[in-house]
């Protein structure tokens, strides 16, 4: 279709795993969306999707950076509804794709709010750029794209004219010319440059949730380890004990034999000393027997047991470092993640600032992030000038003014009082108490002052 020199194409191109597989004319994707034409590659799945204006040239002059789902039979959903038109129009500058800077939509440079979690950022990473790829696809124009050619006015010179004042001239328009590219180029590498720290920016905080997650993951599984370990250490020394106990049963069993065969060898001492004598053999024969049978038994059951309770021990504590060593390489990972967005950011002109109630706003230096996220309330009595314990206490009085004086019956007095907005200037055991509960010093200190107003 053959295409005005001053009008502009559009077109679609399709990402999968940050590589370009397709592109179509924007009248094709209107089908798609109209669900005459399916796209299996793409059934049960979100898949990333870029519109983009194309101008005589065949450089890219707009693009959107969206998502769109497919369901089982590869058709669009029927409720995607994103303005992309009205989202070239109203977006900001991207980098240069050959015509100059693009009009550019993503994640991190979203004009209309509401849309943005609609959006993707593309990779500026050298290795898979999104944007080298979105240039070689349309520059191959494989969409067969055709633009009129282009008139171009012909230029003749006067007759008469001043070679010196036409080259001062021409020079002169040089000059600004320049001087207006490289303003432009300048400002163009500033505007790439904050959309890299952007997407660079989204991208750290995706991975460092994966890591994050991935890391819980497994400490979870390995707390549930140790869990199963220790259930299984109680389920064995509850049989060691019932072990124990047998042994304790059958000891008392063996002294009720014995003292049964002494007695039964008492009331026969009259049958004579041989066969007395052959009984007393035979017992002591037969209860050696039991006995050594029983303990033997006994002592390979607490054999067992002991080995199992070792080897039980050993799992315990191996798996107990390596729930320390990875705690300690997550903490790492993403202290040092965070360390370098936050050397970034800060390099880039940011700054951190917190509010905290007696301290206001408080601008946190990067070198302090850390300790700031440590224990933000202990920072924050640090930047007002009193111990932690004071703070809270003086926290607990703004966020609730009433009195915290006990009554005679053990109960909260809770009768309202005016708020101390200072914690410097807070007195516990004053400024928290109502009139009735202050401490004598303090009631003879408000008297003595009432009493000098009254005079």
């Amino acid at each position: 279709m053959l295409t005005a020199s001053s009008e502009l194409a559009e077109a679609v191109v399709f990402f999968n795993q940050g590589q370009a597989t397709r592109e179509m004319l924007w009248s094709e994707f209107e089908a798609i969306l109209d669900a005459v034409v399916p796209m299996m590659e793409f059934a049960n799945s979100t898949a990333h999707a870029v519109y983009v204006r194309i101008n005589s040239k065949i450089d890219v002059a707009a693009a959107v950076f969206f998502s769109i789902s497919y369901d089982a039979d590869g058709r669009a959903d029927n409720r995607w509804n994103i303005p992309l038109q009205q989202l070239a129009d109203s977006s900001a500058r991207g980098p240069d794709m050959g015509s100059g800077p693009i009009l550019l939509a993503c994640y991190s440079q979203c004009s209309i709010a509401a849309q943005q979690k609609n959006l993707w950022d593309p990779s500026m990473d050298p290795k898979i750029n999104t944007f080298a790829q979105l240039r070689k696809v349309i520059a191959s124009n494989r969409l067969g794209l055709v633009f009129e050619a282009e008139e171009v006015a012909a230029i003749s010179a006067p007759a008469d004219f001043d070679t010196t004042g036409l080259q001062q001239e021409i020079s002169k328009r040089y000059q600004q010319k320049f001087e207006q590219e490289l303003r432009s180029r300048m400002a163009q590498m500033m505007k790439e440059q904050r959309l890299r720290i952007a997407t660079l920016t989204h991208q750290n905080e995706e991975s460092t949730q994966v890591l994050q997650h991935n890391n819980l993951q497994c400490v979870d599984a390995l707390r549930l380890q140790i869990e199963q370990r220790d259930s299984c250490l109680k389920v064995l020394e509850q049989r060691n004990q019932v072990l124990k106990e047998t042994i304790v049963g059958q000891n008392e069993k063996i002294q009720g034999q014995r003292e049964y065969f002494e007695h039964k060898l008492e009331s026969r001492e009259s049958d004579g000393q041989t066969s007395i004598k052959s009984m007393q053999d035979d017992y002591k024969l037969e209860l050696e027997a039991k006995v050594l049978a029983a303990t033997a038994e006994l002592k390979d059951s607490l054999q067992m047991r002991d080995f199992e309770l070792i080897y039980r021990s050993e799992q315990e504590s191996v798996l107990r470092e390596e729930l320390t060593t990875i705690q300690a390489e997550n903490q790492s990972l993403i202290a040092n993640n965070g360390s370098d967005l936050l050397g970034s950011l800060s390099d880039a002109g940011l700054s951190f600032v917190a509010y905290h109630p007696g301290a206001g706003h408080i601008t946190v230096p990067v070198k302090d992030i850390k300790r700031y996220m440590a224990s933000k309330q202990l920072y924050a009595a640090e930047t007002c000038g009193v111990t932690m314990g004071h703070y809270q206490q003086w926290l607990s009085h703004y966020h609730r003014p009433v009195c915290a004086a006990l009554t005679s019956k053990g109960d909260l007095c809770g009768a309202r009082i005016a708020k101390n907005m200072d914690p410097r200037e807070f007195h516990v055991g004053d400024d928290d108490r109502c009139a009735g509960h202050q401490t004598s010093v303090s009631r003879a200190f408000s008297l003595d002052g009432q009493s000098l107003k009254e005079c």
